[in-house]
């Protein structure tokens, strides 16, 4: 997807008004939902807008939920790429992903372990790893799960132990 700019702050506060609406009319329309988009809701998306230095508004994906999987695998995929990592490393990252919190599913560890977002990052790992920004922030989990790969390798996920490499 290509990155979206709003030269002008009135449109910011139309599209923050056209979220809204989209969302609220997803809420209130319980009669017309199926079991299936009850659990996945297709048409949210939680999204961030970044002011550029520049007075320019840049719309980023705060989450993968709300897309479908095939959008969720391609949006990680496009992060990965920007870390020179191979083929494989990419495709394993993505699988231990799917693994970990279904590509963003679930925020925290279903089990309570305390581990949260798309690769169910330990508090404790966060802080050790010196991790910035919020773990729930899809981008900044990926950046932190980098440097855990790096510096522990896959290992360093209890999926790809117990189930990719098992």
């Amino acid at each position: 997807m290509k990155d979206l700019y709003i030269h002008n702050k009135w449109y910011l506060k139309l599209g923050i008004l056209v979220i809204a609406f989209v969302a609220l009319s997803q809420l209130f329309s319980f009669e017309q939902l199926t079991h299936n988009q009850v659990s996945e809701p297709a048409d949210i998306q939680v999204v961030e807008l970044v002011e550029k230095p520049s007075g320019e508004f840049k719309v980023e994906f705060v989450s993968l939920v709300g897309l479908d999987m095939y959008e969720r695998r391609r949006q990680l995929r496009n992060e990965l790429e920007q870390y020179e990592l191979n083929d494989y490393e990419i495709n394993m990252l993505i699988s231990i992903g799917e693994g970990e919190s279904n590509l963003g599913s679930y925020d925290s560890n279903i089990e309570g372990s305390g581990a949260s977002g798309l690769f169910q990052i330990m508090p404790y790992t966060w802080d050790w790893m010196q991790c910035e920004g919020d773990v729930m922030n899809w981008k900044d989990n990926v950046r932190c799960s980098i440097l855990i790969y790096r510096a522990q390798g896959f290992e360093a996920w209890a999926y790809y132990t117990l189930v990719l490499n098992g």
